[in-house]
């Protein structure tokens, strides 16, 4: 069985961007993983006013409005961005043609 991992994901909306060719809104996720959706909301709403500062801390510079937090898994998350009109920027790393280092 294998355990994909949940992360806290934060929708974010950048005023300036509207009417731009870049969407103005995307998913952004939180780097602490957990090992299930449930884990992950019980983080979310014991912790969701401190992401919420920390998050808007990070952006200080940057005109943005949060509007929405939600457990996701990696590829959630790829998808809900693709939904808002992202590109892919994760790319498949190449496999080495051996485990082995070579000295």
């Amino acid at each position: 069985m294998t355990i994909v991992p949940y992360f806290i994901s934060i929708l974010l909306s950048f005023p300036m961007l509207a009417d731009t060719p870049i969407p103005d809104a995307g998913w952004i996720q939180w780097v602490y993983e957990f090992p299930n959706k449930a884990t992950c909301e019980a983080a979310l709403e014991q912790e969701e006013e401190l992401i919420y500062v920390a998050v808007t801390r990070q952006f200080l510079s940057v005109p943005h409005e949060i509007k929405e937090f939600q457990c996701m898994t990696i590829k959630e998350g790829a998808q809900a961005n693709k939904e808002l009109g992202h590109k892919p920027i994760w790319r498949q790393v190449p496999k080495p043609n051996s485990p082995i280092p070579k000295v």
